[in-house]
């Protein structure tokens, strides 16, 4: 890594530490990230592009899957 990464030893170590150490949380957050940017963009289109109001309705909701906090932001 070190000869075709922009990134500091003690950061190379710190991802390859993650990506072998704890194998899903790399893939787990990409899948969470696109989840979270789809909802994003299905609650834009019905509701309009203020997101701080998106922000504010989904962290309301607490701590809950994605398809609870789906179900909950996109109903009505």
């Amino acid at each position: 890594m070190t000869e075709h990464v922009a990134m500091n030893a003690p950061f190379i170590r710190f991802e390859v530490l993650r990506y072998l150490g704890w194998a899903g949380q790399a893939p787990s957050y990409a899948v969470g990230q696109r989840l979270w940017q789809q909802l994003r963009e299905d609650w834009t289109s019905r509701h309009g592009a203020d997101l701080r109001t998106f922000h504010r309705e989904a962290l309301a909701v607490g701590s809950v899957g994605m398809g609870t906090l789906r179900e909950h932001l996109l109903a009505g």
